[in-house]
């Protein structure tokens, strides 16, 4: 049983649907075309239950099997970062006929309808347009819309009303909203297409409403904002200089178009510009031209025009995404502003340092790219890092990561990367003897759809083989050690089981492995636990596993510190989850009276508790009382004086041992470095955290050495207080009114290394 859709070809072309609507009463003779996107049920066999990765493996074969020109698999493209997936929209949004893009969990099995584990996304643009006429149908009204001509050459019907001449769009889809000829409409597209011969078409036109705001758009200005919103489809001729590069080319550039000199060769960058290439770009990385992929917005020896960088838009997305570079580089102004966010380094072109000269730049740039390179190659090589989506996300739901009722199943397992095909035989007690990285996989039930999950980082595999008695240490850790970790995005339910039977193996590219290496999923133990309690830095589990068992700790906590439950560790600065084992089986929850500690939590501006009366009770999810009260008080620091004359407004910016805007706490040397930093890399000030900067200076800073008293309030020693001179008027006005009345810090961060997964 295969899932797709069925198209209609003509001379091995896809048939739009408003050709074949137009030609349903006839006998148009088109061919038939399945194109398959998933296979459910095969040989007695439901592979709904399977997870989409290994479906698609199957898919593949059985597509290859029937070996049969009317059924054609859609190629997936798999994405594991923000860019992949701008990347793989980008180029479907400009495909003809495109619906948008699908895009699925492939850990997930088949569900049918509606679920949190696909999305559809499509690139929609609304066109001002005048409705030109009305067609009333049975079940509402169609219009027949156009842009207002200024005699652009477009092949359109030209019709003229009011004396204005407007090329005649087509038709909308039906709306029960009526209107009539003259009027403007908001009608929003999914695509706008210039066919051969320069006729403008638009697909999926729906009505969104009536605009009596403004007259419809120019022709120009229509195919200018389709344009920026990729939706503008051209037909394209082909290339004068095809795309160069490998597949897995660690590195794409990206020029504007090629010269009449690298067209005769068909090759990118040759001659005296590709020895400046090769000598100043490449070789310094230790690259050869071969290695790397160089691209076009436009492969043509013309000028790279907004309107020609469209029409190959489709071109070069599908390029990058068949490469899959892990760097795009831009050469040249215009390849710069095309592609913008889109690339993580924009240099000069060869051709500008050959005519020009290099100023420093080229060598700085290829410093900061082979350093890139370096990182990227340690994250494949299987070093562990932090997920950052993981952090963002536990902190925004931490406290739906527990048991619907207060226990479940979990499972602990080895999580081996980086390995080569031919050790994946190779047994746990085998792997450790070898250098490949490892870690574990805690992962607990919600419900019968989820998991929660906990990474715990175990060490090289020779602190495993002593500590972990060649084994796992979480399985024998002591009351007098713990294990660092750190929480991962909730997981398909089919985690729990997927390596019970047999090893899991990840192909490279796939779920837990590099681009290049597999990974290997080896599960140690697995069994029953209970829920206790867990709040934004804490939370404990009772487990009763075949070797795990008894009580769990999950803290975050300074770090070589060891603070008890709830201790929030404000000695230091560099915080970490931390899992141990204590001696003691006394649930926290017994130790602890509920009343004690939501005034605690309520005291350090936190605003929600989960708690179990007795492990494995079903959990209640306390709202803490007071919060908001505090978030005045707590979270700003007041004005305390302004000098109306000279504009002036001082401040305290942060206090110690006080809740601040981040829900923090902060001892005096954190504050101190905290100022420090402000005054040496910012200075800059804002409002309501809009990063929009506005005129406004730091004029005093200073550090309280001891408690004293001004202007009606205590300052505590160690705070941290500022005088700033305010220049914009508008923000003036609205301090001496009362709309601002406090300093609130924006945030303090540690710079990490930026993951991005291969």
């Amino acid at each position: 049983m295969l899932e797709g859709e069925l198209l209609a070809t003509s001379r091995s072309h896809i048939v739009p649907r408003t050709q074949l609507l137009q030609t349903l009463t006839g006998e148009p003779g088109f061919d038939p075309l399945f194109m398959a996107f998933d296979c459910l049920y095969m040989n007695g066999e439901d592979l709904s239950i399977k997870p989409l990765g290994d479906r698609q493996e199957i898919l593949k074969a059985a597509v290859h099997k029937l070996a049969t020109e009317f059924i054609r698999l859609s190629e997936p493209k798999r994405f594991s970062t923000e860019k992949e997936l701008e990347i793989v929209g980008r180029w479907a949004a400009s495909q003809p006929s495109s619906e948008g893009l699908m895009v699925k969990d492939i850990t997930k099995p088949y569900h049918p309808g509606g679920s949190d584990d696909w999305a559809k996304l499509k690139t929609v643009v609304e066109l001002k347009v005048t409705v030109l006429e009305s067609k009333p149908t049975d079940v509402g009204y169609t219009y027949l819309c156009g842009l207002r001509s200024n005699g652009e050459a477009v092949q359109n019907p030209v019709r003229e009303l009011a004396g204005q001449r407007y090329a005649e769009l087509g038709s909308t889809f039906v709306t029960k909203l009526q209107t009539r000829p003259g009027e403007t409409l908001n009608v929003r597209i999914e695509e706008l297409l210039v066919l051969e011969g320069g006729r403008l078409a638009w697909g999926k036109p729906t009505v969104v409403g009536p605009d009596s705001s403004r007259e419809s758009y120019l022709v120009s200005q229509a195919v200018d904002l389709a344009r920026r919103g990729h939706v503008l489809k051209v037909e394209t001729r082909i290339e004068d200089v095809s795309s160069w590069g490998p597949a897995d080319a660690p590195i794409a550039f990206v020029a504007a178009s090629p010269s009449e000199l690298e067209k005769a060769r068909d090759e990118p960058l040759v001659g005296p510009v590709g020895e400046v290439f090769n000598r100043l770009y490449l070789e310094p990385l230790g690259l050869e031209k071969s290695q790397v992929a160089v691209l076009y917005l436009v492969p043509k020896v013309e000028k790279a025009t907004d309107s020609k960088v469209e029409a190959w838009n489709s071109r070069l997305m599908k390029e990058l995404s068949r490469i899959n570079p892990k760097i795009i580089v831009t050469l040249g102004k215009v390849a710069a502003e095309a592609l913008e966010d889109l690339a993580d380094f924009a240099m000069p072109h060869p051709a500008a340092i050959l005519k020009h000269g290099d100023s420093g730049e080229v060598a700085r740039k290829v410093r900061q790219i082979a350093g890139r390179l370096q990182e990227l190659a340690k994250d494949d090589d299987g070093e562990d890092t932090r997920s950052a989506i993981a952090v963002r996300e536990y902190e925004r739901s931490w406290w739906q990561m527990v048991p619907r009722t207060g226990k479940g199943r979990f499972v602990l397992q080895a999580h081996w990367r980086g390995l080569s095909e031919e050790e994946l035989d190779l047994s746990q007690e085998a792997l450790l003897k070898t250098g490949h990285s490892v870690h574990c996989d805690l992962r607990f039930e919600i419900d019968s759809q989820s998991l929660w999950g906990f990474t715990v980082f175990e060490g090289s595999t020779e602190e495993i083989r002593s500590k972990g008695q060649g084994e796992a240490r979480i399985l024998h850790l002591t009351p007098e050690d713990s294990l660092q970790g750190a929480f991962k995005l909730l997981q398909p339910h089919e985690w729990l089981t997927i390596a019970a039977e047999k090893p899991y193996i990840s192909s490279p590219g796939g779920v837990g492995a590099t681009s290049k290496k597999f990974s290997k999923f080896i599960q140690l133990d697995a069994g029953e636990y209970e829920f206790s309690y867990a709040r934004l830095h804490g939370r404990e589990v009772f487990l009763h596993g075949s070797k795990l068992k008894g009580r769990l700790l999950m803290q975050y906590a300074p770090v070589g510190a060891k603070p008890g439950i709830g201790e929030e560790g404000e000695s230091s600065t560099d915080r970490v989850w931390i899992v141990k084992k204590p001696e003691s089986q006394e649930p926290y929850t017994a130790t602890h009276n509920l009343a004690d500690v939501v005034s605690e939590l309520e005291q350090k501006g936190q605003d929600k508790l989960v708690w179990s009366d007795r492990p494995g009770d079903r959990p209640q999810i306390l709202d803490i009382d007071g919060h908001n009260a505090l978030s005045e008080k707590e979270y700003h620091a007041a004005i305390f004086k302004a000098d109306a004359e000279k504009r002036l407004v001082f401040g305290v910016v942060s206090e110690p041992l006080t809740v601040d805007a981040q829900g923090d706490v902060l001892s005096e040397e954190e504050i101190e470095r905290f100022a420090h930093n402000f005054l040496i890399n910012s200075q800059k000030f804002d409002v309501r955290h809009n990063w929009k900067q506005v005129r406004a200076s730091i004029v005093e800073s200073w550090i309280a050495k001891s408690d004293f008293e001004w202007m009606g309030q205590v300052i505590k020693k160690g705070s941290w207080i500022i005088g700033v001179k305010v220049f914009d008027d508008d923000l003036w006005g609205k301090i001496k009114a009362g709309v601002y009345r406090a300093f609130s810090v924006g945030g303090r961060g540690v710079r990490v290394r930026r993951v991005r997964f291969a």
